[in-house]
Protein backbone atom coordinates (compact mmCIF):
# COMPACT_ATOMS: atom_id res chain seq x y z
CA UNK A 1 0.00 0.00 0.00
CA UNK A 2 2.99 2.08 1.11
CA UNK A 3 4.42 1.45 -2.69
CA UNK A 4 0.91 2.51 -4.42
CA UNK A 5 0.81 6.21 -2.24
CA UNK A 6 4.67 6.32 -3.18
CA UNK A 7 3.75 5.94 -6.73
CA UNK A 8 0.65 8.31 -6.97
CA UNK A 9 2.18 11.06 -5.33
CA UNK A 10 5.33 11.16 -7.82
CA UNK A 11 2.43 11.23 -10.64
CA UNK A 12 0.78 13.80 -8.88
CA UNK A 13 4.04 16.17 -8.64
CA UNK A 14 4.72 15.06 -12.20
CA UNK A 15 1.40 16.38 -13.36
CA UNK A 16 1.66 19.41 -11.67
CA UNK A 17 3.47 22.82 -13.06
CA UNK A 18 5.08 25.58 -10.97
CA UNK A 19 4.05 29.18 -12.30
CA UNK A 20 7.78 29.77 -13.38
CA UNK A 21 8.77 25.95 -14.69
CA UNK A 22 8.84 24.63 -18.76
CA UNK A 23 5.46 22.60 -19.21
CA UNK A 24 5.19 19.49 -20.85
CA UNK A 25 4.33 20.23 -24.96
CA UNK A 26 1.31 17.51 -24.43
CA UNK A 27 -0.51 19.83 -22.66
CA UNK A 28 -0.60 22.38 -25.04
CA UNK A 29 -3.35 21.51 -27.49
CA UNK A 30 -4.20 22.86 -30.46
CA UNK A 31 -4.46 26.51 -31.12
CA UNK A 32 -7.08 28.51 -29.28
CA UNK A 33 -10.04 29.65 -31.25
CA UNK A 34 -10.62 33.17 -31.95
CA UNK A 35 -13.33 34.72 -29.58
CA UNK A 36 -16.41 36.01 -32.21
CA UNK A 37 -16.80 38.96 -29.90
CA UNK A 38 -13.67 40.36 -31.26
CA UNK A 39 -11.80 38.20 -33.59
CA UNK A 40 -8.93 38.11 -32.03
CA UNK A 41 -7.49 35.22 -29.10
CA UNK A 42 -8.71 35.58 -25.80
CA UNK A 43 -6.97 34.55 -22.82
CA UNK A 44 -8.38 35.04 -19.46
CA UNK A 45 -9.42 39.07 -19.24
CA UNK A 46 -6.69 39.76 -21.53
CA UNK A 47 -7.32 40.29 -25.65
CA UNK A 48 -4.27 39.98 -27.83
CA UNK A 49 -3.94 41.99 -31.31
CA UNK A 50 -1.35 40.71 -33.93
CA UNK A 51 -2.54 37.68 -35.32
CA UNK A 52 -4.61 37.28 -38.50
CA UNK A 53 -8.61 37.17 -38.49
CA UNK A 54 -9.27 33.84 -39.24
CA UNK A 55 -10.49 31.12 -36.81
CA UNK A 56 -8.04 30.43 -34.73
CA UNK A 57 -5.02 32.19 -33.25
CA UNK A 58 -2.33 32.77 -35.76
CA UNK A 59 0.67 35.24 -36.15
CA UNK A 60 0.88 35.55 -39.65
CA UNK A 61 4.05 38.23 -39.86
CA UNK A 62 6.23 35.51 -38.20
CA UNK A 63 9.77 36.26 -40.01
CA UNK A 64 12.73 34.96 -38.43
CA UNK A 65 15.16 36.60 -36.36
CA UNK A 66 12.34 39.85 -35.86
CA UNK A 67 10.07 40.20 -32.82
CA UNK A 68 6.46 39.87 -33.38
CA UNK A 69 4.29 43.32 -32.23
CA UNK A 70 1.22 41.45 -29.97
CA UNK A 71 -0.52 44.11 -28.44
CA UNK A 72 -2.91 43.37 -25.27
CA UNK A 73 -5.63 45.13 -24.11
CA UNK A 74 -7.76 44.63 -20.73
CA UNK A 75 -11.57 43.83 -21.78
CA UNK A 76 -11.94 45.16 -18.01
CA UNK A 77 -10.27 47.57 -15.73
CA UNK A 78 -7.21 45.52 -14.30
CA UNK A 79 -6.31 46.62 -10.68
CA UNK A 80 -3.49 44.44 -9.74
CA UNK A 81 -0.45 43.21 -11.93
CA UNK A 82 -0.96 40.16 -14.44
CA UNK A 83 1.64 38.29 -15.46
CA UNK A 84 2.42 35.91 -18.88
CA UNK A 85 4.09 33.11 -19.34
CA UNK A 86 4.78 31.22 -22.45
CA UNK A 87 6.73 27.90 -24.00
CA UNK A 88 7.10 26.43 -27.21
CA UNK A 89 4.68 23.26 -27.34
CA UNK A 90 7.12 21.19 -29.39
CA UNK A 91 10.34 21.49 -26.83
CA UNK A 92 8.72 23.26 -23.74
CA UNK A 93 11.45 25.98 -23.68
CA UNK A 94 10.37 29.05 -22.54
CA UNK A 95 9.19 31.97 -24.22
CA UNK A 96 10.67 35.60 -23.78
CA UNK A 97 8.07 39.12 -23.79
CA UNK A 98 9.12 42.32 -24.45
CA UNK A 99 6.21 44.75 -23.02
CA UNK A 100 8.67 47.63 -22.34
CA UNK A 101 9.11 51.28 -24.17
CA UNK A 102 10.76 50.79 -27.42
CA UNK A 103 12.12 47.69 -29.15
CA UNK A 104 14.40 45.22 -27.74
CA UNK A 105 16.97 45.53 -30.31
CA UNK A 106 18.48 48.24 -31.82
CA UNK A 107 18.30 46.76 -35.35
CA UNK A 108 17.19 43.26 -36.65
CA UNK A 109 16.79 40.73 -37.96
CA UNK A 110 18.84 39.38 -35.15
CA UNK A 111 19.41 35.69 -34.50
CA UNK A 112 17.34 33.10 -32.79
CA UNK A 113 19.79 32.85 -29.92
CA UNK A 114 19.49 36.51 -29.43
CA UNK A 115 15.57 36.73 -29.58
CA UNK A 116 15.76 33.80 -27.10
CA UNK A 117 18.31 35.93 -24.33
CA UNK A 118 16.11 38.76 -24.22
CA UNK A 119 13.13 40.43 -22.90
CA UNK A 120 11.59 38.94 -19.95
CA UNK A 121 10.98 35.16 -19.28
CA UNK A 122 7.54 36.55 -17.11
CA UNK A 123 6.05 40.06 -18.80
CA UNK A 124 4.05 41.94 -16.20
CA UNK A 125 1.40 44.03 -16.86
CA UNK A 126 1.00 46.75 -14.57
CA UNK A 127 -2.63 48.06 -13.46
CA UNK A 128 -3.33 50.75 -16.15
CA UNK A 129 -6.74 53.46 -16.69
CA UNK A 130 -5.73 52.62 -20.58
CA UNK A 131 -6.07 48.89 -20.50
CA UNK A 132 -3.64 48.32 -23.42
CA UNK A 133 -0.14 46.96 -23.67
CA UNK A 134 2.20 47.37 -26.71
CA UNK A 135 4.77 44.91 -26.74
CA UNK A 136 6.84 42.09 -28.76
CA UNK A 137 6.44 38.42 -28.39
CA UNK A 138 10.02 36.59 -28.90
CA UNK A 139 9.07 33.96 -30.71
CA UNK A 140 12.32 32.15 -32.37
CA UNK A 141 10.87 29.65 -34.78
CA UNK A 142 7.38 28.78 -36.53
CA UNK A 143 4.84 26.06 -34.52
CA UNK A 144 2.35 26.19 -31.54
CA UNK A 145 3.50 28.15 -28.46
CA UNK A 146 1.36 28.80 -25.32
CA UNK A 147 1.03 32.11 -23.25
CA UNK A 148 -0.65 31.99 -19.57
CA UNK A 149 -1.98 34.78 -17.73
CA UNK A 150 -2.21 34.97 -14.08
CA UNK A 151 -2.84 36.80 -11.37
CA UNK A 152 -0.81 36.36 -8.48
CA UNK A 153 -1.15 32.32 -8.27
CA UNK A 154 -4.70 32.12 -9.99
CA UNK A 155 -4.80 30.97 -13.51
CA UNK A 156 -7.31 33.32 -15.75
CA UNK A 157 -6.79 32.19 -18.69
CA UNK A 158 -4.62 30.32 -21.72
CA UNK A 159 -4.09 30.97 -25.49
CA UNK A 160 -1.56 28.40 -28.02
CA UNK A 161 -0.87 30.57 -30.93
CA UNK A 162 -0.01 29.01 -34.34
CA UNK A 163 3.34 31.23 -35.43
CA UNK A 164 2.90 30.20 -39.03
CA UNK A 165 6.24 29.59 -41.12
CA UNK A 166 6.75 32.18 -43.94
CA UNK A 167 7.78 29.39 -46.14
CA UNK A 168 4.58 28.04 -45.80
CA UNK A 169 2.27 30.96 -46.29
CA UNK A 170 -0.56 31.06 -49.21
CA UNK A 171 0.30 26.95 -49.92
CA UNK A 172 -3.15 26.26 -48.42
Amino acid sequence: MGMLVAIFLLALVACTRPFGAASPPSRCGPPSPIDPRFHVAVAGPLVFYGGLDTTHAIVGDFAPGIPAKVGISALHPITTPLTLEGWDCASGKRLRFWYHPGSPFDSVPVTAAQLAAAGDLTAVLPPDDRGFYPGYILFTHPGNWKVEVRQGDQMLGSVVFDVLDPNDRGSD
